[in-house]
């Protein structure tokens, strides 16, 4: 995986667990500001087999495949959008302690803007938004598993069924870092929350960074059957049924609409797995069926079917 950079180097990377700043050209991290990676390899393997005592009707098929790419992560997160090169403040008040809309946006620091920053005297809020890239980011990896067994019950029906499974890890994930850590003891007696931001002291001004890394997890489980008829007219009928199940940490580094939830980003940032559960796109049953027929020949002109097809029945049910 090539990393991505600026071509006039503006922008800046933050290391978001000692709070050095990463520029452009600093040692092992070139000019992106993390880490490439040169390890993919994604193997291939398959196989049919027709065992004999069946009258060549029944066939067996599986695959296996390891995969790895780099996903998507968009514009709004990059590090180019970091001070000075771009602003964005972002006030996160402690619940106990609100501030007021009533000063506008007068207290906002616009001047000599750097990540490294100090806090506006007599502040405890930081102002900044910031952007960071894991240092070790990579693709992200799927491993890939099918079983189908097919049997051909007469000349024009066959019946299939199967396992199919995917397991996917190292996915893109956006990630709320620095964000406060809790405090002891019963609520009414912890600090300020963001003076229990880990960079609190280190980074003064800078409040939440979005960090982009690759540490979602996802798994897919599925039995898979299909019935087929193709009747001597040239109809072909299908019916297909799913029983699946998917499970992730993350809902994808662009989040999804229509669901109810916090968001792409984890709850708590120091706790993936206390999200993980269903994904927004589990379907746990699938019923679809469909065909097609040949398109009838054009008057006056050659009697050679015409290859292309139509669908003339399509339905989909999903629990």
């Amino acid at each position: 995986m090539q990393p991505i950079y600026e071509v006039k180097d503006r922008q800046i990377n933050v290391n978001t667990f000692t709070g050095e700043l990463i520029r452009p050209g600093s040692g092992e991290y070139g000019r992106a500001g993390y880490k490439g990676y040169g390890k993919q390899f994604m193997p291939r393997v398959g196989f049919a087999w027709t065992p004999g005592g069946f009258d060549n009707k029944l066939v067996i098929r599986a695959g296996a495949a390891y995969q790895s790419f780099m996903e998507g992560t968009g514009a709004n997160l990059r590090t180019t959008l970091n001070p000075p090169f771009f602003i964005e403040t972002d006030f996160s008040y402690d619940v106990r302690t609100p501030g007021s809309i009533g000063t506008g946006f007068a207290d906002v620091v616009t001047a000599n803007l750097a990540l490294d920053m100090p806090r506006p005297a007599g502040l405890i809020v930081p102002q900044l938004q910031g952007r960071a890239w894991d240092l070790d980011l990579r693709p992200q990896t799927t491993s890939q598993l099918n079983f189908t067994v097919e049997y051909q019950l007469d000349n024009a029906t066959a019946f299939s069924a199967g396992y199919v499974g995917q397991k996917g890890t190292h996915l893109v994930a956006p990630v709320e870092a620095n964000q406060p850590l809790p405090g002891t003891g019963a609520f009414s007696t912890w600090t300020n929350l963001n003076t229990r931001r880990p960079l609190y002291n280190i980074l003064p001004n800078l409040g939440n960074i979005a960090r982009t890394e690759s540490s979602a997890t996802m798994d897919y489980h599925s039995l898979q059957m299909t019935a087929r008829r193709r009747f001597a007219s040239g109809l072909d009928f299908i019916a297909a049924y799913t029983w699946g199940k998917t499970l992730t940490d993350n809902l994808g580094y662009y989040g999804s609409g229509f669901t109810s939830s916090e968001g792409a980003y984890w709850q708590n940032a120091y706790d993936r797995r206390s999200n993980r559960g269903p994904s927004f796109f589990d379907v746990r049953h699938n019923f679809t069926i469909g065909g097609t027929m040949p398109c009838p020949t054009a008057r006056g002109r050659s009697s050679a079917p015409i290859p292309a097809r139509r669908s003339i029945s399509s339905s989909e049910a999903g629990a």
